[in-house]
């Protein structure tokens, strides 16, 4: 009876000092991703299990909204920046950045925010879309935008950090598992 006991708390010491699984990290990068429109679709090569965190390092070059105040002499003229929102999985998650730089370069390591759960990334593929909002113009009643510059995205990296990635080929448990999400 003692061996049988020692071999249990043997086993539940070994159970209990076991190091926790490794997480996985998957990344998918690409240069000028918004080059032909503002929403793209982003394959990780793998589904995804156990999701905790997707971020993204985004670096490109500011815009800006002009505009000019029509007051007889002088005519104040000014720049407002432009803030970037990156919407993952259709709503899935969200990143807002602040106010990028005036027609400057910029380089951002941002964190996804979930909205409810990861399951929208689960297949490892997903929508991304990128939208733009410039700053509140002067208050002034003359004051109009005269034009603008949008930001540019010159290069993208998405990490994502999950438990496991699952291959999703047509005949996988992962390629099955996608068809009914």
């Amino acid at each position: 009876m003692t061996h049988v006991r020692l071999a249990c708390c043997l086993l539940l010491t070994l159970l209990i000092a076991a190091p926790a699984t490794a997480a996985e990290v998957r990344t998918w990068s690409a240069d000028a991703p918004f080059a032909a429109g503002s929403i793209i679709t982003v394959d990780f090569g793998a589904g995804l299990t156990d999701i905790t965190s997707l971020e993204a390092v985004v670096t490109g070059m500011g815009g800006a909204q002009d505009w000019v105040i029509y007051q007889g002499m002088g005519n104040p003229t000014g720049s407002e920046p432009f803030a970037m929102t990156l919407n993952g999985g259709g709503g899935g998650a969200m990143i807002s950045d602040d106010w990028l730089p005036i027609r400057a370069p910029f380089s951002h390591d941002l964190l996804f925010a979930a909205v409810g759960d990861w399951a929208f990334l689960e297949d490892g593929v997903m929508t991304l879309g990128v939208s733009y909002v410039h700053a509140p113009l002067p208050m002034y009643p003359m004051c109009y935008a005269t034009g603008y510059t949008l930001p540019v995205i010159d290069h993208l990296e998405l990490i994502v950090t999950c438990g496991a990635a699952v291959p999703v080929e047509a005949g996988s448990w992962g390629g099955v598992k996608a068809l009914f999400r």
